[in-house]
């Protein structure tokens, strides 16, 4: 698939799956806006391992459905600051305090709100 796709258009073709997008159109706040899909399925291993495999320059990766109430997500990023970008990945941690733990390390509280 060449062709850019808004969120919507994303969410709606690609119901409860995980996508890989290349070249992600973002707003002030990094929220994914649009993007080329590159790879998309229900299983998340899978669209990593295409990651890894396509290794796109500039990349997002997302979860069209909806997350469980209990569900922790954390982002981690690399830095690639000389092209001005973060890759992120989503690995979930089911214990809230394990959650909190690498959360810490990513964020220093002096940058919360």
């Amino acid at each position: 698939m060449t062709e850019n796709l808004s969120m919507d258009e994303i969410q709606s073709r690609f119901d409860s799956e995980w996508v890989l997008l290349e070249d992600p159109q973002l707003n002030e706040y990094q929220e994914v806006l649009s993007g080329k899909v590159l790879w998309h399925s229900k299983d998340r291993d899978e669209v990593y391992r295409k990651a890894v495999e396509l290794r796109p320059k500039h990349s997002a990766f997302l979860y069209t459905g909806t997350m469980p109430d209990d569900a922790a997500i954390v982002v981690r990023a690399s830095r690639s600051i000389r092209s001005g970008v973060c890759s992120s990945s989503s690995p979930s941690f089911g214990d809230p305090a394990e959650t909190q733990r690498h959360a810490s390390r990513l964020i220093p509280e002096q940058a919360l709100p």
